[in-house]
């Protein structure tokens, strides 16, 4: 039987971020080699540009949250990793563990 009230989980929010972590790397990934790869190694972008969008707001909010997201997902796949050794220990060893 289904239950009528399943437990709420904070697991949504971190794979949100974890996924969207993953998409603005997919399509940053690209565009920063095409720059930090090719156009500056060619003088085709002038380096005072790429420091002043670094400064302009736009450049420390598509900075800030690529970090972020980035960060939030490999924290959240670190904690689940222990959890699971900590969890299989805890069976091999007959200790109880709730998590």
């Amino acid at each position: 039987m289904v239950e009528q009230n399943p437990k709420r989980s904070g697991e949504p929010p971190v794979w949100l971020m974890f996924g969207a972590g993953g998409t603005v790397s997919a399509i940053f990934f690209p565009v920063v080699i095409l720059i930090l790869g090719l156009l500056l190694p060619f003088g085709l972008i002038d380096p005072h540009n790429l420091i002043t969008f670094a400064y302009s707001w736009i450049g420390k909010t598509s900075y800030l949250s690529f970090n972020n997201f980035s960060l939030c997902g490999v924290v959240y796949t670190v904690s689940i990793t222990r959890c699971t050794i900590l969890k299989s220990t805890c069976q091999q060893a007959d200790l109880s563990f709730t998590a």
